[in-house]
């Protein structure tokens, strides 16, 4: 399977997790369905510019997909910032392990395969992970019932 190929079939994969997000229960609580809403058009926008070659598309959902990864880490909870923080730590491993960006180079382009801006996913990494750790340990000094 070629790299764009498998990289369209990733983004199918988010892109139903997300609407399954999106009509959880979890999704009414405020300013999520807005946020889930916007990263579900960037990622149809990056579908729709992988199966027609139009790189504007792709540009749009790359920006969606990194904009949302610091908005998410910020203000998502539960399984949202779960989703967050494992989409996190895939741009960063894809991009450590392929050494490049795959929106980059589903353009055909280099302009974001620099190693500085790992650091753009990382942050968002390490703040989902801590946010997540911060919950599961409030959470297990609750009062079993």
């Amino acid at each position: 399977m070629r790299e764009r190929d498998a990289f369209e079939a990733f983004v199918w994969v988010v892109t139903a997790a997300t609407v399954l997000l999106w009509r959880s229960p979890e999704a009414r609580a405020p300013g999520l369905p807005p946020f889930l809403a916007v990263c579900i058009a960037g990622q149809l926008a990056t579908i729709v510019g992988l199966r027609t070659g139009a790189d504007e598309f792709v540009r749009v959902g790359h920006v969606c997909f990194s904009a949302s990864l610091w908005v998410g880490a910020l203000l998502a909870r539960g399984r949202t910032l779960a989703l967050v923080g494992l989409l996190a730590a895939v741009a960063v491993a894809t991009r450590w392990g392929l050494g490049h960006c795959m929106f980059s180079a589903a353009r055909g382009s280099e302009d974001t395969n620099d190693r500085a801006y790992d650091l753009f996913y990382l942050f968002p990494l390490f703040l989902a992970a801590s946010r997540l750790a911060s919950d599961f340990a409030n959470a297990s000094q609750l009062p079993n019932k």
